[in-house]
């Protein structure tokens, strides 16, 4: 499908179609957007189309009914509604109203769908804890959702929440769905559509500072429980593909120690790479220091990457960056559900996002609703029992091999090419390649016979 719409529609004409459309034979949204003010598209789509002044305010509750089916005799208003929580641990107005709004996408598709036949609601609740509030938050967030009678809870996004929250699980018994990446989440109840996986991106960053012929490697990483998983998996990965690690400097989750870092490995190490193994908040100091330092690194990153997501600004902080994301190809050979997603996306809603949020977001609900429907009994013990039985659903975001799988002791859905690099050229996150499978040798091997040929 190609990737722009014959027209692109303002946001007010797309209200005044959902306005007219209300007919009663498709399932819809009892709100327009999820938030309140509208969020508005912005110049650049691969960033968010939130308001940028933190002070969007979710919906309270988001009603879906099923569509009137011809021929149904049942008098399916009368069935109670299943209800779903969605914990809210991000800054609203930077991400909720793009994450929100494909909540209600995947939703109305399943209910049109017929995947369900029982009315939905989907209850937000704002529990903004770790790393800059506190656990307890987002603990006692879940637990008023469990209260509320939440079927299963979507979130949260942010992995020392996540992680955090497993002594609640298991007390509460109410599933999760989360974004989290940790190897640490593991649970009973805790299920992961990953928006980026710890371990795994530093076996992607490995593979790619391999093929690129990148020997000596500096990584920098912070003190953090994240910054563990992250620099553990980078040197296992570092080895497998036989990178040499010269250094290792460690900073605090606000960057204190950055500049003093990069100074050392450029006069004292002199590294052939930079590889950042982090969360993501010193992400915007990087270039700065480098450009004073007048030095130029090749340099890859985390999923850290995707910071460039919040705010346009940080594209420019992110220029000649790789890093991991998990939007595909645009042309070759993409996923052939994201763009069309896209698309949908901005008819309903009238402004155009392509960042991955909106995929991994919509991804996790749908699965969630798919292991809601499997269930054979509506409770939450039944509904991981439902997750359980997923298998290789197919997804919007990452390549086009990629699919969900869940099973007993199975709770990290995301399977196959999930995870992508991506190069920051004048402003855009250019495609470069999906996970490097080839052994050290083979690229070895190929290396010597190009120059053997030559």
């Amino acid at each position: 499908m190609s990737q722009t719409p014959s027209k692109v529609d303002t946001v007010e004409e797309a209200r005044q179609r959902w306005l007219a459309g209300d007919d009663g034979k498709t399932a819809r949204c009892s709100v327009f957007t999820s938030v309140t003010p509208t969020p508005q598209a912005k110049a650049n789509p691969w960033h968010n189309s939130g308001m940028g002044t933190n002070q969007e305010v979710p919906s309270p509750v988001l009603r879906f009914d099923c569509p009137v089916r011809e021929g149904v005799k049942a008098r399916l208003d009368e069935f109670s509604p299943i209800r779903v929580g969605y914990l809210i641990d991000i800054d609203s107005g930077a991400l909720l109203g793009d994450c929100l709004d494909a909540v209600i996408l995947a939703c109305e598709d399943a209910l049109n769908e017929g995947l369900l036949y029982r009315p939905l609601e989907v209850i937000p609740k704002i529990a903004r804890g770790l790393p800059r509030g506190e656990a307890r938050t987002a603990v006692r967030g879940y637990e008023e959702l469990c209260d509320d009678g939440c079927l299963l809870v979507l979130g949260p996004y942010i992995t020392d929440n996540a992680l955090a929250l497993l002594p609640a699980m298991e007390r509460r018994h109410v599933p999760l769905v989360s974004t989290n990446g940790a190897k640490g989440f593991h649970s009973y109840y805790g299920f992961t559509i990953g928006n980026g996986g710890v371990s795994e991106e530093g076996s992607i960053m490995a593979g790619w500072l391999r093929e690129a012929g990148h020997q000596r490697v500096a990584m920098i990483t912070e003190v953090s429980p994240g910054g563990g998983e992250y620099s553990a998996a980078f040197r296992a990965a570092a080895s497998r593909n036989r990178l040499d690690i010269v250094s290792e400097h460690y900073i605090q989750t606000n960057g204190a120690g950055l500049a003093e870092g990069l100074r050392h490995l450029q006069r004292e190490v002199e590294p052939d790479a930079i590889a950042y193994c982090g969360y993501g908040y010193p992400t915007a100091m990087f270039n700065p220091i480098l450009k004073d330092l007048g030095w130029d690194p090749p340099r890859i990153m985390s999923t850290a990457f995707m910071w460039y997501i919040n705010e346009s600004s940080i594209l420019d902080d992110l220029e000649g960056w790789f890093g991991v994301d998990q939007v595909g190809d645009e042309e070759g050979e993409p996923n052939p559900n994201f763009w069309p997603l896209v698309h949908k996306f901005e008819r309903r809603f009238g402004r155009r996002v392509h960042h991955a949020m909106v995929g991994v977001t919509y991804d996790g609900t749908a699965a969630a609703l798919a292991g809601i429907a499997a269930a054979t009994l509506l409770t939450p013990d039944h509904v991981v029992l439902g997750l359980e039985s997923l298998t290789m659903l197919p997804t919007v975001i990452g390549g086009p091999r990629t699919y969900i799988s869940f099973g007993p002791y199975d709770r990290k859905g995301l399977k196959g090419d999930w995870l992508a690099v991506r190069h920051v050229v004048g402003g855009i996150p250019k495609f470069e390649g999906y996970l490097s499978t080839k052994y050290p040798m083979t690229i070895d091997a190929e290396r010597k016979a190009k120059g053997t040929a030559s």
